[in-house]
């Protein structure tokens, strides 16, 4: 997925993508980032103040990209662009 967003992304835009933090975290995906030119722009873990100064971020990130995320708080969400 890395390597390939560089096709896929204009100039500013961004990649977000959902992980688990019971198997994952920033650390495991730097080489990864850094070898398809990506850099980390915000990452946090999906709890209920996410989104929270934004209403139209709010209403994506829980209404859209993680609407599946159910029970255990254990996803983060990382947003990454290109370098």
């Amino acid at each position: 997925m890395f390597n390939n967003a560089r096709k896929f992304l204009k100039p500013d835009g961004y990649l977000v993508s959902i992980h688990n933090s019971m198997t994952s975290d920033i650390d495991t995906f730097k080489p990864m980032l850094d070898n398809a030119g990506l850099e980390i722009v915000y990452h946090t873990l999906i709890d209920g103040g996410m989104g929270a100064t934004s209403t139209a971020r709010h209403f994506f990130l829980k209404g859209v990209m993680v609407h599946a995320v159910q029970g255990p708080l254990d996803k983060y969400v990382m947003v990454t662009k290109l370098k």
